[in-house]
């Protein structure tokens, strides 16, 4: 990605703020239990049969990443398809870090991912904020503040919009969201 695909980056690989770690995720976030974080992202592989990130989608797992995170932290993690015909894997993901009860707000959102040319998932967990108490207003003079010019997706109009999840979605983690645990993980199909 540093090398091939600059535009995707745009430089954040040189930026100072920015510490790289190629390591197991989960053996990371377990080492680095009351560091305080204030953000942890979460772009992982799915959960495919045989593979070490399947554990990295559990109870056990979410609760290693609050223990991380400061009071203040949010985390955020990529979690699967968010379409109609295969919402499994973010509905069970969406169930369990409810259960967490560290976290106070789990909010679901989804993008287009061009590259998958399809809705993708993701989710949001707080201790403290909740992402839809932020107005347009706010989130415009928080973007001005850091110096944030060009945004291509991620404007305060569509902020709202993102985290409205389609009603197909909603059922789905009522359906099919089941609590994944080191015990029961799930395990990508299709």
């Amino acid at each position: 990605v540093k090398v091939h695909m600059p535009e995707w980056h745009r430089g954040a690989f040189d930026d100072p703020r920015t510490t790289l770690v190629h390591q197991d995720a989960r053996k990371w976030v377990e080492d680095h239990k009351g560091y305080g974080y204030d953000v942890i992202l979460s772009d992982l592989p799915g959960p495919h049969p045989g593979s070490p990130s399947t554990y990295l989608y559990t109870q056990e797992y979410f609760r290693h990443i609050a223990e991380a995170l400061s009071d203040d932290g949010v985390f955020v993690l990529q979690s699967g398809a968010c379409n109609e015909t295969y919402p499994y894997l973010f509905s069970a993901v969406h169930k369990t870090l409810e259960s967490v009860s560290e976290f106070k707000y789990v909010r679901g959102y989804y993008g287009l991912v061009t590259t998958f040319q399809m809705p993708w998932g993701f989710i949001l967990a707080s201790k403290s904020h909740d992402p839809l108490e932020l107005t347009p207003d706010e989130i415009a003079k928080r973007l001005a503040a850091r110096g944030v010019t060009e945004n291509r997706y991620y404007v305060p109009r569509f902020h709202q919009a993102m985290f409205t999840l389609p009603e197909y979605m909603l059922r789905a983690i009522e359906t099919h969201g089941t609590v994944l645990t080191d015990a029961d993980p799930f395990v990508w199909t299709a």
